[in-house]
């Protein structure tokens, strides 16, 4: 299995901020970055710290990403865009031994697919989908509009 749905998350919530901050995303794929790992935790970059420029929906909804996982370490979340007519090239994650993959897709249209091993899927708005991250993958948005998603890495719980 490539893809698992795991459950919905409202994103309503994050998508004002998103339209606020797209023009930090720049280049296909762009990427955001929210949160970072370091040290052996996961730490905040500024746009989701504390203060009036603050991110609060975006921390909610990792929050919520983080309960709906019952996971111990949100490792590291950034927002990728990919814009129309384009294909994020193949790919795949050497951290996978040690991180789970989940996307968040935020907006999207019909043409927007992911792709992982030959698993083809249509990833709707709001549902939170695992990621075989070791496998490789892509993703093409041959829509009008772009698609956003929210990556989300999650420290695998540790073997004895």
């Amino acid at each position: 299995m490539n893809f698992r749905i795991i459950t919905y998350i409202d994103t309503l919530g994050m998508m004002a901020g998103l339209w606020r901050r797209r023009a930090d995303m720049p280049g296909t794929p762009g990427v955001l970055p929210l949160r970072e790992w370091r040290d052996g935790a996961g730490h905040d970059l500024p746009v989701l710290a504390a203060g009036k420029d603050a991110w609060h929906g975006a921390r909610n909804v990792i929050n919520r990403v983080q309960r709906a996982l019952a996971a111990d370490i949100v490792a590291a979340a950034r927002i990728e865009a990919l814009q129309p007519a384009t294909v994020q090239p193949w790919g795949k994650d050497v951290e996978a031994a040690e991180f789970d993959t989940f996307l968040l897709p935020l907006a999207t249209n019909p043409g927007c697919f992911n792709y992982c091993g030959s698993a083809t899927m249509h990833l709707p708005v709001g549902h939170l989908v695992w990621l075989n991250a070791a496998m490789p993958h892509s993703a093409s948005n041959f829509g009008l509009h772009p698609r956003y998603h929210l990556v989300i890495e999650v420290k695998k719980p540790e073997v004895a």
